[in-house]
């Protein structure tokens, strides 16, 4: 049955039980809120002592950072559009026999990656909420 014994060794620590819960602060508590990416606070949706739900937006910020990844997801599209073109060229290419399998693959290798940046550059964006061109989020 493989059931081996062994001695019983003393824990340092051990969690008791996991319980499912909603942390309530109490009333006239103050909570901060952390900000994904540095920025200046452009528009407030609340003010003082308004009561807010979770995935509610409190402020727009303008941020550099998001402004610069809206660009790089800009150049991270462009770049997987030239990859892909070059991979079927590659791949036509080695299909006909002018040029080795191996530079095709690689061709396809680097479309993928670059697809992958995309997709990465995008979900951050989106992850934050935030607008390329604008800087926003």
């Amino acid at each position: 049955m493989g059931i081996r014994l062994t001695a019983a060794t003393v824990a340092e620590e051990a969690p008791l039980v996991t319980i499912p819960a909603v942390i309530q602060p109490p009333a006239n508590a103050r909570v901060a809120v952390a900000a994904t990416f540095p920025g200046v606070v452009t528009r407030t949706y609340v003010v003082e002592g308004d009561s807010v739900r979770q995935g509610q937006a409190l402020a727009t910020v303008a941020s550099r950072e998001v402004l610069t990844l809206g660009s790089d997801l800009t150049r991270a599209h462009a770049r997987a559009g030239v990859a892909q073109s070059n991979a079927a060229r590659l791949s036509q290419l080695s299909r006909e026999g002018i040029i080795a399998p191996a530079r095709a693959d690689e061709a396809r290798a680097i479309a993928a990656e670059s697809n992958a940046d995309v997709s990465e550059k995008a979900r951050i964006l989106r992850m934050v909420g935030g607008h390329g061109g604008s800087g926003s989020y």
